[in-house]
């Protein structure tokens, strides 16, 4: 399984990363550009979202993947 984590704070991403990554595997973003980046190069099948970031918050980013048609699952996360 992909799993793509998007989270502005380095170090809750990566403690996220290290407990996911055992058994499969994970990218980061810290923003919701970025993802759209790593979405445009990878298959993701769960998207593991903060709420509030900067340059692109990750309601926006849904309702991009949305209107897109993606099917990746997606968990929002808020600090």
């Amino acid at each position: 399984m992909n799993i793509l984590i998007i989270d502005d704070e380095k170090d809750t991403r990566q403690r996220i990363a290290r407990l996911l990554s055992v058994s499969d595997n994970v990218l980061q973003a810290d923003n919701g550009l970025e993802a759209l980046n790593v979405l445009d190069r990878e298959y993701i099948d769960l998207i593991l979202t903060d709420i509030c970031m900067p340059r692109m918050d990750g309601l926006e980013l849904i309702r991009i993947l949305r209107n897109q048609g993606r099917n990746a699952e997606i968990i929002v996360m808020s600090g």
